[in-house]
């Protein structure tokens, strides 16, 4: 009898947190479920909305289709928008990481290895080697660490969530063309998550602007071509006005009784003005030279904290900064490009 008891008495319990868990536990499951269906079904209206302009932007309807055929929204690349650590991160912690012992290592070996084929597009395009081998670098670990996330699927997502869905939208468009003339297949089309691809990370607008078949095969390939990555960041410098022969900028001290806050890098003056200033090089060499004369202009780039190193900073480092417009990331360019050299 007390067996039968204790076995109704939990059987009763059981039951009891059962019914616990029936009334509150699908409250939350219910709830995400409904979420994640209205954020699949308004990813679905925005998607036909990016149909129904397609072949006004060029891509014909057969690759639209075949583009966005399985793609489902990636909300996780949406909440990364603005954790870039360019933009995140101190100056000096951004360069710590970025410009490593490793990454120098595996730079010096990769200009050796490559040197005729940067030699021969420093000819063509002006472009220092020791500086597209730093973007080949940061940008993708020279090749290794391109990314594998689908660029359609990236762009899609951003196209309709999140800000700058216009911008994406202008991306997303020129991702189809680029599928469009067949110089990346879809199934390779792999990159970064936000959209940025082969092995010198392009945006496909840049791509379809500056991108170049410098190995003559009859396409454009970023992504598995290391000449053609390599020659179409030369290029995309080029375009930028990058000056041959020409330094990006220099360290220098700034007189005590200077604000060097005061300035802005994209305010220039000339070096004439700077050397009034008492601004010097660190190294001690002479700020005016034959090939920068007192007319050259230049933008002070200021320490963050004021305990670090004051720049001067030329027109190619403006070119850096158009490759990816973030002050950091130029000067990480910048900087394992000076250790490549050594």
């Amino acid at each position: 009898m007390i067996r039968t008891t204790l076995l109704n008495a939990t059987v009763f319990c059981c039951r009891l947190f059962c019914c616990l868990l029936v009334c509150f536990l699908p409250v939350s499951i219910v709830n995400t479920a409904t979420a994640k269906a209205l954020d699949t079904s308004s990813f679905v209206r925005c998607i036909d909305e990016l149909g129904n302009s397609a072949e006004k932007q060029g891509v014909s309807t057969e690759i639209f289709n075949k583009a966005t055929a399985e793609i489902a929204p990636d909300m996780r690349i949406v909440a990364r928008l603005d954790k870039q650590p360019e933009f995140s991160l101190s100056r000096s912690a951004y360069l710590a990481r970025q410009v490593t012992a490793e990454r120098i290592r595996t730079g010096r070996t990769k200009m050796d290895e490559h040197r005729e084929l940067l030699r021969e597009i420093e000819a063509h395009y002006g472009v220092d080697p020791a500086i597209l081998v730093a973007i080949w670098g940061m940008e993708s670990s020279y090749g290794a660490a391109a990314g594998n996330v689908p660029v359609v699927q990236s762009l899609a997502t951003l196209s309709c969530y999140g800000r700058r869905q216009s911008f994406f939208r202008n991306e997303f468009y020129s991702a189809l063309r680029i599928l469009e003339e067949g110089d990346i297949k879809l199934n390779e089309f792999l990159g970064s998550w936000a959209g940025a691809f082969g092995q010198t990370q392009f945006l496909p607008s840049s791509f379809e602007r500056l991108a170049v078949d410098y190995s003559g095969d009859g396409q454009r390939n970023v992504i598995g071509n290391i000449s053609d990555a390599l020659a179409s960041a030369a290029n995309y410098l080029k375009d930028a006005g990058w000056q041959p022969g020409w330094p990006w900028g220099f360290a220098v001290s700034v007189p005590g009784g200077a604000n060097a806050t005061d300035y802005h890098w994209k305010d220039r003056n000339s070096l004439g003005f700077w050397k009034e200033q008492g601004v010097r090089r660190l190294d001690g060499s002479p700020l005016i030279t034959a090939q920068l004369p007192a007319t050259t202009a230049a933008g002070l780039l200021a320490s963050e904290d004021g305990a670090g190193s004051h720049f001067l900073v030329l027109t190619n480092f403006e070119a850096l900064h158009r490759y990816n417009p973030a002050v950091n990331y130029a000067l990480a360019i910048a900087s394992l490009a000076e250790h490549l050299r050594d």
